[in-house]
């Protein structure tokens, strides 16, 4: 730069000086689709979990009395399942236990293999 232009250019500010440049605004980083994807599917894990907590006590509960009540009036309960086996048995044992009142009925169904 020439000494004569510099003196010219002291007393200007700066943005007026450079008035001809264009702007350059920084732009927001792009998300890729995987990425709006995984938010996409924690926000609908997260509202799944506010609302399982939300509801939580407007459910009827098997330690509630008048449940617990209710059933001893019944007297009888019929499961079906499908997968018969060593879990299930060790289910209908504890459960059993648990409520000795109850006249427990299972039976074991499957669905039409091929269609």
């Amino acid at each position: 730069m020439r000494p004569a232009a510099r003196v010219a250019t002291l007393g200007v500010p700066s943005r007026q000086r450079y008035a001809h440049c264009p702007v350059v605004k920084p732009q927001p980083a792009r998300r890729s689709a995987a990425e709006e994807a995984g938010m996409v599917r924690r926000l609908l894990q997260l509202l799944i979990v506010v609302l399982t907590l939300a509801l939580k006590p407007a459910a009827a509960s098997a330690t509630d009395p008048a449940v617990v009540e209710a059933a001893r009036r019944e007297g009888a309960l019929a499961i079906a399942d499908a997968a018969p086996g060593e879990n299930s048995s060790k289910f209908l044992a504890a459960f059993k236990a648990k409520y000795p009142f109850l006249d427990v009925a299972t039976d074991f169904y499957s669905a039409p293999a091929g269609g």
